[in-house]
């Protein structure tokens, strides 16, 4: 099987659409380290609240732009597009993993608080449901899937992407102001209380 790069077509060409896409779909990548650099979410750790949330956000916005392709395909009569389908919406899973890192690194690693939170806040449930789907449509994206799974079971799995995209929205609509985190490097005086493992009977 041989490699065939992002900016490459199906025959190995290079391809200005997909590099253009690719382009684009590094720029929220190159504007939040920007804003980690420039202490615009505030400095470490406050900056990862920020981080949380945004990568968040632009994670289904590159969803949404996935889906968004075929509708376009349509009205500009441009078939070509649909070659940068599948690039999009991968670009989503790995926006949406580097959310989740960084999740991670915002509870500063406590499985227990993080496990507990998953099962309890409406917000994350919603959130494993949609990176689960997410990460079973990335999974079976290549064409080798395709032939593996048969062409029906195929289409009915990738069919599921409107769910996992309807979560998505929710979970990022539910997930507005439950990082107060995200504010801490802008409101002098702040200190700085990293999560505790809730004891019994708390709420998280």
């Amino acid at each position: 099987m041989h490699l065939i790069w992002p900016w490459q077509d199906r025959n190995r060409r290079f391809s200005a659409l997909k590099a253009s896409a690719l382009a684009l779909m590094l720029v929220p990548a190159i504007r939040l380290i920007y804003q980690l650099d420039t202490g615009e979410f505030g400095f470490y750790p406050l900056s990862l609240g920020g981080l949380v949330y945004w990568s968040g956000v632009w994670s289904t916005a590159i969803l949404l732009f996935a889906l968004a392709v075929t509708p376009a395909q349509t009205i500009f009569r441009w078939p070509a597009l649909i070659d940068v389908r599948r690039m999009i919406g991968v670009t989503a899973l790995v926006y949406t993993i580097a959310h989740i890192i960084v999740y991670f690194a915002l509870r500063l690693w406590n499985f227990a608080f993080i496990a507990n939170e998953m099962m309890t806040r409406l917000t994350l449930i919603v959130a494993t449901l949609s990176t689960i789907g997410l990460i079973a449509l990335g999974s079976t994206s290549l064409d080798a899937a395709i032939r593996r799974m048969g062409a029906r079971n195929w289409q009915w799995l990738h069919n599921t992407v409107y769910v996992v995209t309807v979560l998505a929205i929710l979970h990022a609509l539910l997930s507005r102001g439950s990082f107060p985190e995200r504010g801490w490097g802008l409101r002098p005086g702040r200190t700085v209380r990293p999560p505790q493992t809730p004891c019994s009977g708390d709420r998280p």
